[in-house]
């Protein structure tokens, strides 16, 4: 009997599939994915930014943030304190021209190699991974810092911290 499937019910999965076919609308509006999960859905109005990673470590370190592993969290303290290299940066160029750069594509870790397989004998030419990297320009970068003054305003307002990974 095969239940891993089926929709829960006040958090209890039925017995079998001949159970929840007998269920009627009042049960069905009582369903939910999982046990755990009540059946609610929590929507958020809060803003969100997403950047690839070149992009968020140059705007992390340019904004004072650490950017080595590229997650972290700001207090609701220390919102407005960032919130104020950000708006230098978005009035003086000279502060984002760092994160301005041509675009490129290229393979990663060397050129062509020939390697044999120990099995078959047969030899292939391989090369590194291929690297698509598509520029930035400062256009973009003003782009991504509006959005990011948006949410710092948002979590300003409302006495929130920020995270990101």
């Amino acid at each position: 009997m095969e239940t891993a499937h089926l929709p829960y019910l006040d958090g209890e999965a039925p017995v079998s599939v001949a159970a929840a076919s007998a269920w009627t609308d009042e049960d069905w509006s009582r369903v939910t994915c999982q046990a755990r999960c009540d059946g609610t859905v929590e929507v958020s109005d809060a803003p969100d930014v997403n950047l690839a990673n070149a992009s968020a470590r140059g705007i992390l370190t340019m904004l004072g943030l650490d950017a080595l592993d590229l997650y972290g969290e700001l207090s609701a303290d220390d919102v407005p304190r960032v919130m104020q290299r950000l708006m230098v940066a978005m009035n003086k160029k000279q502060d984002r021209k760092h994160l301005v750069r041509d675009g490129a594509d290229h393979y990663a870790f060397g050129k062509a190699v020939v390697v044999t397989d120990p099995n078959t004998g047969l030899a292939t030419i391989t090369r590194g991974c291929r690297v698509i990297d598509g520029g930035n320009t400062d256009e973009q970068t003003m782009r991504r810092l509006g959005a990011i003054r948006e949410l710092l305003t948002f979590a300003s307002d409302a006495g929130l911290s920020v995270r990101w990974s």
